[in-house]
């Protein structure tokens, strides 16, 4: 499948900090974003979930989106301004689905929940599981791994470098490669991205 990646520097720079875990405001106060929430959905989907994710616009995001769960509701937090653009004739780029599956990687993995503070750990620990379900969803290596490419090269306190990440979504694409050799269970292409809006899941966009 040949995306179309977007390349403006305010993006890019946006998506160096990406994936904090907090942002500005209680989420069940923020408006939810349908057709995000559709996508969410859907990938969901794609690898057997079905956790109900409320997915909100949050401009006070810091970076370009966010994880929480609230009061026992789960919730993906995403600055319009960073998500929005990599949406093109309705359908998301890989760098928007890296962003998202990392997300959904730290609610799966409890780390909404466990009263840590942010750490390099738990953030490999997410971009794994990203690479994992971004094998799934019909992602090449290479397209896996083009968020984690733009993330800053040093890293911080909070999360890896560039490097650790690229090879943490290597890590999880490798361990779903493995485990199907004869590719995923039904390779998305990208008709399947073309209707991905139009097929919500029953509980989806509510």
């Amino acid at each position: 499948m040949h995306l179309k990646f977007i390349r403006g520097m305010r993006v890019i720079l946006m998506l160096a900090f990406a994936m904090s875990v907090s942002g500005s405001a209680a989420p069940k106060d923020l408006p939810e974003d349908r057709d995000m929430q559709i996508f969410v959905a859907q990938i969901l989907e794609a690898t057997d979930l079905r956790n109900e994710v409320h997915v909100v616009l949050d401009p006070g995001a810091k970076g370009c989106a966010y994880a929480t769960t609230r009061s026992g509701t789960q919730y993906i937090g995403v600055d319009p301004r960073c998500v929005g653009p990599l949406r093109k004739n309705g359908v998301y780029e890989w760098r928007a689905v890296g962003v998202l599956t990392h997300e959904i990687g730290h609610l799966l993995s409890g780390h909404t929940t466990n009263q840590k503070e942010d750490n390099p750990s738990e953030e490999s620990d997410a971009d794994e599981w990203s690479g994992w379900a971004m094998y799934r969803l019909g992602a090449t290596l290479e397209e896996a791994q083009v968020c984690m490419k733009s993330m800053d090269e040093q890293g911080s306190k909070t999360h890896p470098g560039r490097g650790a990440r690229v090879a943490s979504v290597a890590r999880g694409w490798n361990k779903a490669a493995s485990s199907w050799a004869a590719g995923p269970p039904a390779r998305l292409n990208g008709n399947w991205w073309a209707q991905i809006m139009k097929t919500p899941l029953p509980w989806a966009g509510r």
